[in-house]
């Protein structure tokens, strides 16, 4: 089943949950709700419940609409394997009984502004504690792609409290900036069992300064006063399971990129293969010999195969 831009009765907002509980063989369902003018914003649900014993594939996507104004998911699907969440509407999302899920693919805020305050200095707990059971309900899971923007609200949140554990997590790709990669050990403590790491760099920009026109995205998640990073702490997974690490969208001679691919090596005991590619300028092929020399007399694992691009 898919279903976009669907209006729905201001004095019936249940309907939604009602066309899915009168589809008893409903195994697959897309829903995706963009965002209109406040003109419309009555006849669109702000309560969405998916409720499924049988339901195996969910994809949502709520666009940019009326952030803010309290929208409420709610995912009750014991039997459903896959899920796609990119919300950028609601600010509580509850998932329950998701026992069978192998992959989900996470792109949400949870509606907490990232250039504004810390979740620390946030009167209001509950979106705390949302955040912390929306990953709890989904520790299950095998498969985790999780996008940048949640990554920074994660990083808000582990200044809090432990991320929850992923036993199962076998592969996991992530968005990290240069702003939070300090959240990058913390978050593999909780993959203990981690095989397949895929990281898509965001290279730092150079930022304007004036203050009408910057840009709250580059300063994420702990600002430009700390960027001194760190990687020091080695997790279990790193020395236990984790096998292949594939780092993309790299810039040559950059930082942080070069501090993240020795990070790896440096302390990963069991790597089979480090794979790093270059996005600006190509590499010439013996500046790539010259880096992947480098690369092999600094890593840990003697099994280790490095391939750059």
């Amino acid at each position: 089943m898919y279903t976009e831009d669907v209006w729905f009765s201001y004095d019936d907002p249940l309907t939604m949950e009602k066309i899915i509980a009168g589809s008893p063989a409903l195994e697959d369902l897309t829903v995706i709700s963009r965002g209109h003018d406040e003109d419309c914003e009555r006849y669109y649900p702000k309560h969405l419940r998916l409720r499924s014993q049988i339901l195996k594939r969910f994809r949502l996507m709520f666009e940019n609409g009326w952030a803010g104004r309290g929208c409420y998911v709610e995912i009750d699907a014991p039997s459903l394997e896959y899920m796609s969440f990119r919300d950028e509407q609601s600010d509580k999302i509850v998932v329950k009984n998701l026992s069978s899920l192998v992959m989900v693919d996470i792109d949400t805020s949870f509606q907490v502004y990232i250039g504004g305050p810390s979740l620390v200095a946030l009167e209001d707990i509950s979106q705390v504690v949302t955040i912390h059971d929306f990953f709890a309900g989904i520790s299950g899971v095998r498969h985790v792609i999780i996008s940048r923007s949640t990554l920074q609200v994660l990083c808000r949140y582990s200044q809090l409290g432990k991320i929850p554990k992923f036993e199962y997590l076998y592969r996991l790709q992530a968005r990290f900036s240069c702003n939070t990669l300090q959240l990058l050990p913390k978050f593999l403590e909780s993959c203990i069992n981690l095989k397949d790491l895929i990281v898509d760099f965001d290279a730092p920009r150079e930022v304007q300064m004036d203050p009408e026109v910057i840009d709250l995205q580059e300063f994420d998640a702990v600002g430009m006063d700390q960027m001194e990073i760190e990687l020091a702490y080695v997790p279990r997974c790193l020395i236990m399971t984790l096998e292949c690490v594939e780092i993309n969208k790299l810039k040559w001679n950059e930082e942080y990129g070069m501090k993240l691919v020795n990070y790896f090596l440096e302390n990963s005991v069991i790597l089979k293969k480090l794979t790093v590619s270059f996005i600006d300028s190509p590499v010439s092929n013996q500046e790539r010999e010259i880096y992947g020399e480098l690369l092999n007399t600094s890593k840990r694992s003697p099994r280790c195969q490095v391939s750059i691009y």
